[in-house]
């Protein structure tokens, strides 16, 4: 008999996962008694959301050299960029060598799209059984050792194990504006938006990250010319990805120190313990010659702290960004010592000013920013609270004690991203698996896993069940970096085949 593994999902987190368990299931010599069933409700495999976005100005907030999507070959996507000589300028932006480049996302998904073209054919010519089904699974059960998949058009599949790739999720809040024509609940696919798009002249935008900064590239790639007003309760835009990271050779806010802290104390690392190593490191590194004070921009000119950032860009960054980029490969590590309360102080506290530094905006998209503020047509507006409807547009307000004016716009796009919580993702199945006890809130965020395996803990959950990607984001730090995916996946799937084999001695 057969045993059956589930990948429901068929974005990058899919894609790496078929990939990696194909590899290893023929490296261990088991391929005739496993079968895939994959699920992906897209015609294409690899896009997504997050990749299937047909804007060239939506580029990878990451250079190629850290997007390959086998672990342990990060720069195998700088060797297919560089093997093709993308040199359209449209689709490959950047200076530096080809490990530099920032691609539009729509050519990262195609890359995608041919790895996973590549194993599925592989798996036809030896004999693999894998059956790529393209429909939606909404709810999952859980009976004994089988998985019980429901799709959308009433179909039922079991399997002994399954993994939950689902990417990314769209935001479940601000329900009460969706009836409204000139709202858009989410700027992915840019369709709803550029529809809208004919008389506006003033397009609101809620949120200041990432994704807004997307939002702004479909604008204006579609020839929008009116004025262009952000809303965030931060104000915070990401900084720019300087040309080149400057690496440095941290002294204070390393592993080592944070265990010997931990280990002195007999207690868990706390917040205010690494905020403490970070000032020392701080100093440290610029001899304290600057005042770390001066790097809280909330409530500041994002123009002119844009224009700063896009100066520091030449020179490999600032270096708050330098000591959040050095700690890439260490955050994790030391994110899971901390307790459950002290990671919700560290992203209470601390959250924002993390994420404008270590996820960062490409520095072609920065300067097209910079132009907009510059001809009058950008702003942002910090310390918005709430939402008013108006006869033709919207009201926008802002915390009392700010003496912020009101804003009115004839548009509004929800660029808030992808919420953290479960219970805040619009996804049937998120929200099927938690009435039914399948998956667990993790207060930061995301489901209740083992970050060690990736295996779902939740009363309902049974015994072979696993989660990647956005859906692990509290128990998990950097799901948001393909590298990183990538990497936890490779452990995901060894646990997965670890369970499979021993349990009926494969």
């Amino acid at each position: 008999m057969k045993h059956t593994i589930a990948i429901v999902g068929g974005g990058a987190c899919g894609v790496a996962t078929f990939i990696e368990l194909f590899i290893k299931i023929h490296q261990l010599g088991i391929g005739h008694k496993v079968r895939l069933d994959w699920f992906e409700k897209d015609e294409t495999l690899g896009h997504g959301l997050a990749f299937g976005s047909e804007e060239k100005g939506h580029l990878l907030n990451t250079p190629t050299d850290l997007m390959g999507v086998y672990a342990k070959e990060p720069d195998h996507f700088t060797d297919w960029v560089a093997d093709r000589k993308s040199n359209d300028s449209e689709l490959v932006k950047g200076e530096g060598g080809w490990s530099d480049k920032y691609t539009a996302r729509f050519l990262y998904g195609d890359y995608l799209q041919e790895q996973a073209d590549e194993y599925l054919a592989m798996a036809n010519r030896t004999g693999f059984e894998v059956c790529v089904k393209r429909t939606r699974i909404c709810e999952l059960d859980q009976d004994k050792s089988t998985y019980v998949l429901h799709d959308q058009s009433g179909g039922v599949h079991t399997a002994d194990f399954v993994v939950l790739a689902l990417g990314t999720p769209k935001p479940h809040n601000f329900l009460e504006l969706r009836e409204y024509e000139n709202y858009v609940p989410f700027p992915w696919p840019s369709k709803p938006i550029t529809d809208r798009l004919e008389g506006k002249k003033h397009v609101g935008v809620l949120g200041s990250s990432l994704s807004a900064i997307d939002t702004i590239m479909t604008l204006e790639d579609n020839g929008y010319k009116g004025k262009i007003t952000l809303f965030s309760p931060d104000g915070l835009l990401p900084k720019v990805q300087p040309i080149e990271n400057k690496g440095i050779d941290r002294k204070y806010l390393t592993v080592p120190n944070i265990h010997k802290i931990a280990r002195e104390q007999l207690k868990r690392i706390r917040t205010v313990d690494l905020y403490h190593l970070f000032e020392k490191e701080f100093d440290h590194q610029t001899a304290g010659s600057q005042a770390l004070s001066r790097f809280n921009r909330i409530g500041k000119d994002a123009a002119q702290c844009l224009d700063e950032d896009i100066g520091n860009a030449g020179n490999g960054g600032d270096m708050l960004m330098n000591i959040a980029y050095a700690l890439r490969y260490d955050s994790s590590t030391i994110w899971n010592d901390m307790s459950r309360r002290e990671k919700v102080k560290f992203m209470k506290h601390l959250g924002p000013h993390w994420a404008t530094n270590r996820h960062a905006m490409p520095l072609p998209n920065a300067k097209r920013l910079q132009k907009l503020f510059h001809e009058g047509r950008l702003r942002v507006m910090p310390f918005f609270e709430r939402v008013e409807k108006l006869d033709e547009g919207f009201k926008m307000h802002f915390q009392e004690d700010k003496n912020q004016d009101s804003q009115s716009v004839d548009l509004l796009i929800n660029a808030t991203g992808s919420p953290s919580q479960l219970s805040l993702m619009d996804d049937p199945l998120i929200q099927s698996m938690l009435e039914k006890k399948i998956v667990e809130e993790y207060p930061v965020g995301g489901a209740l896993v083992n970050y060690r395996t990736l295996q779902v803990m939740a009363p309902q959950s049974g015994n072979g069940l696993f989660a990647t990607g956005h859906l692990v984001n509290g128990i998990l730090m950097d799901v948001n970096a393909v590298w990183f995916n990538v990497r936890t996946i490779e452990t995901l799937v060894e646990e997965l085949l670890f369970k499979l084999r021993h349990r009926d001695s494969i």
